[in-house]
């Protein structure tokens, strides 16, 4: 995937950026609270959350992300199985964001892995085929606090056993959708001075290019 990736970079006036200020961590909520879940998957793997995530932990949603929620059910790479996406952080003082990643199998969820950023702000959370290949991957935006402009996208590569991160970048705004009409997913970032209402636009375009 690496090798199919093609920047655009550009300069462009931006009219109008609005920032605001939340909790350090995006919006967190108590394992109580969860925010609304969308499909009897993600009602079913909150009771299996219960024995999975370490005791004191809370839930978070990214910031600047749609929809507000903090558990993704989908099946990321076509075998019929559902995969888990549990965005969350502990109690203890300095934690870090955790995406706990969980494998549904025969109505059981069992956890494939533990990601434990370096980072306590959740700005953006999106699983998206960006390469054309068939297989989702997930593009995570985090930061220090959401005081801060700057910010770090990671994308990771799932399999079985590991998350490869395969992109790591900065940026201070995050969007993926098909911008051109091209029928491929593109990763649209602003990366400047927003103060100043002008930034490098960079888009890259993650598809096949043989």
């Amino acid at each position: 995937m690496k090798n199919n990736i093609k920047w655009v970079v550009g300069l462009f006036a931006i009219i109008t950026i609005s920032l605001s200020s939340c909790q350090a961590a995006g919006d967190s909520v108590n394992l109580l609270d969860v925010p609304k879940l969308s499909d009897e998957n993600q009602e079913n793997i909150k009771t299996d959350l219960e024995k999975l995530l370490p005791e004191g932990s809370e839930y978070v949603t990214a910031k600047n992300s749609e929809p507000k929620q903090s558990i993704f059910t989908e099946d990321i790479n076509n075998d019929g199985k559902q995969e888990g996406f549990v965005l969350y952080r502990t109690t203890k003082e300095n934690d870090p964001i955790h995406i706990l990643v969980l494998k549904e199998d025969n109505g059981v969820w069992n956890t494939r892995y533990d990601i434990a950023t370096n980072y306590n702000y959740l700005d953006y959370f999106k699983l998206e085929d960006l390469d054309g290949d068939g297989n989702k991957e997930m593009a995570v935006g985090m930061g220090s606090s959401d005081a801060e402009l700057k910010k770090q996208l990671l994308i990771y590569e799932l399999e079985d056993k590991v998350a490869n991160n395969i992109v790591d970048t900065e940026y201070e705004w995050a969007q993926i959708d098909d911008f051109d009409g091209d029928n491929k997913t593109d990763l649209f970032l602003l990366n400047g001075e927003v103060r100043h209402r002008r930034q490098n636009c960079i888009i890259m375009t993650m598809g096949n290019y043989s």
